[in-house]
Parts: structure tokens; sequence; C-alpha cells
């Protein structure tokens, strides 16, 4: 059974990813979404993902997510991907490859296009 802390990483991991939590995360599983809709999209486009060979997460949504190009697509260093809207998150490949690395390293670990620098 996962933690309390697990579930708040996760929490926090939507929120700074997909902008997706209506506060700050809390410990606990069930925080309430801004839109649940956007969870079935982030969802769907994991499951498109997997079925994509060859090619890393990030350069993956660009070929499952016909709106991930501009304008929705802000490098995970640009100051304007901290204030992106949720509409703009969930279609950006950054978002993506920024939350598995959240969720893979427990922290805000960043990669793309600014490789070798770290968020905490």
């Amino acid at each position: 059974m996962k933690s309390a802390p697990f579930y708040a990483m996760i929490a926090e991991a939507f929120n700074k990813h997909f902008q997706l939590l209506d506060a700050p995360p809390v410990s606990v599983p069930n925080k309430r979404l801004v839109d649940a809709t956007y969870l079935q999209l982030i969802k769907k486009n994991y499951h498109a993902v997997k079925s994509v060979l060859g090619q890393i997460l990030h350069e993956r949504i660009y070929i499952v997510d016909t709106h991930s190009g501009p304008p929705n697509h802000i490098y995970e260093h640009d100051p304007a991907y901290e204030t992106q809207q949720a509409d703009q998150a969930v279609h950006n490949a950054s978002s993506y490859a920024s939350f598995a690395q959240h969720v893979t390293y427990g922290r805000d670990t960043r990669y793309g296009a600014g490789i070798g620098k770290t968020r905490y």
C-alpha cells in the first residue's frame, strides 16, 4: 500500500506539470482536481505513447497529441512553464516528460532542453 507522502508527491507533480489542482497538494490521494476531463486526456496520451516505439516520451507526445506543438509547447526551463494554464499544459510535451521525472525521482527534476538542471 502506498503511503500518504507518496500521494502528496504525485499531487505535487500533477500541480507542477499539468496545473490541475485547486490548491497546494495535500497528503491525501483524493484531492479534488480542477477538471477530471484533463486526467482522461493525460491517461489517453500516456496509453497512446506506450504504443509508439523508438523515441523518448517528450517526442512521443507530438505523435499522439495533435495539439502538442506551438503555442502549447513551453520548455520546462522557460519561466512561462510555471504559469501555463491547464488547457495548455495537458498538450505540452514537456509537461509529460517533467511529470514522469518528478514521479520517478520523487522531486521536480527536469532534463529536456535544460539538461542537468534540477529544481527543488
